[in-house]
This record gives structure tokens, C-alpha cells and sequence, in this order.
């Protein structure tokens, strides 16, 4: 979901879920605890992220917050791949009709992509499923020091253009471990698009 703020985010994942909205939270009796993650991909993030990420425990410290290095098992630094052949092996089959009767109507990119998908083995998929698994059982135990884990969501400031997102790779590994995931735009990059 992509809204103004958190209290729109709720609102609008009540309303998809038939659920009534909480009432607006009271403010919590104690300080946040914060793990800053800087995650396996740490060393390919853009200054502009890094500094968001430092920035923002500063002044999340600051305001009183506990902030605290976390890091994460050594088996976490496979999950973006993993969650690529996830998704390859998936997306190929959701798409066979599509794939297999129009395939000249999908975009070259879509073709692209579910080309290179019809090479992953059932073999690498269920050994992804696996360490998506093992690594989502360990999540109890990241957490049990923190509220909440403080990390980057992609590399760097969005991209110029709409020809693409940019890596994903930040993002999806938490998607991959089903925990929830809320990008917040707190600086921008030198040209003006949010970090």
C-alpha cells in the first residue's frame, strides 16, 4: 500500500480486510527499541542511503529512542537470490496461458523475464522455499530485543524516469520473510527524489 501516512496505510488495509480501523494508537509507555540492520547488501547501499540510515537512527536516539546494532544471521545473505527463484519458478506458471498462447503481446521485458524463468529447476525452488522457511523461524529470536528493525529499503535515491524501480533486492528479502515492511521517505537525493 502506498499512502500520506501510517494512519492512511491502516485505514485502507482495514477497509481491504472488512476489518473495522483501530482506534488512533496511544502513545506507547516506554521508548521504542530499534535494531539498526544494515542487512548483507550493506556494502552495495549509495551514501545517500547510508546516510539516511545513520541520519535516522541519530535522531531516532535522540528522541529517546534504545538503538541498537542488529545483525543478521550469515544464512540471510542467500535470501535475495532465493526469492528471485521463488519468483521466477512461480511466475512462469502463473503466466502459462499468457506465455503460451500470446506471448507476442507481453512486453519484451516480461518475455525477458519469463524466458530466463523457464530455467529454474524445481529442484532450485524447493531449496529457496527451504531457506526462506528456516531463515522466517529465526525472526522470532531478531525480535526479541525490538519494536522494530531500522534498514535500508533499496540502494539509493529512486531513479530518474519511469524505466524502472531500481534493485529490489532490499525490499523483497522482507517481503520473502513475510514479516510487514513500511518504506518511509524521510531524505532525498541530490536530485530531489526520495531516499
Amino acid at each position: 500500500l502506498i499512502a500520506r501516512s501510517l494512519d492512511d496505510i491502516e485505514l485502507f488495509s482495514a477497509v481491504l480486510t472488512s476489518r473495522t480501523p483501530p482506534k488512533v494508537s496511544q502513545l506507547h509507555e516506554r521508548a521504542p527499541k530499534i535494531g539498526v540492520c544494515r542487512t548483507h547488501l550493506w556494502s552495495e547501499v549509495e551514501p545517500s542511503t547510508a546516510e539516511a540510515i545513520e541520519d535516522a537512527a541519530t535522531r531516532l536516539a535522540a528522541a529517546g529512542a534504545s538503538v541498537v546494532d542488529v545483525d543478521l544471521p550469515a544464512t540471510f545473505a542467500a535470501l535475495p537470490e532465493a526469492h528471485i527463484q521463488v519468483l521466477m519458478f512461480e511466475g512462469v506458471r502463473s503466466m502459462a496461458y499468457e506465455w503460451n498462447f500470446h506471448r507476442e503481446q507481453l512486453s519484451d521485458i516480461l518475455q525477458g523475464i519469463l524466458q530466463a524463468s523457464e530455467e529454474c529447476s524445481f529442484e532450485d525452488y524447493i531449496t529457496a522455499l527451504e531457506l526462506g522457511e528456516a531463515c522466517r523461524a529465526q525472526m522470532p529470536e531478531i525480535f526479541k530485543d525490538f519494536d522494530v528493525l531500522l534498514a535500508p529499503s533499496a540502494a539509493g535515491e529512486a531513479p530518474l524516469g519511469l524505466g524502472s524501480t531500481g534493485d529490489t533486492r532490499h525490499q523483497t528479502m522482507w517481503t520473502f520473510l513475510h514479516v510487514p515492511c513500511v518504506t518511509l521517505p524521510t531524505h532525498v537525493g541530490r536530485n530531489g527524489l526520495p531516499v
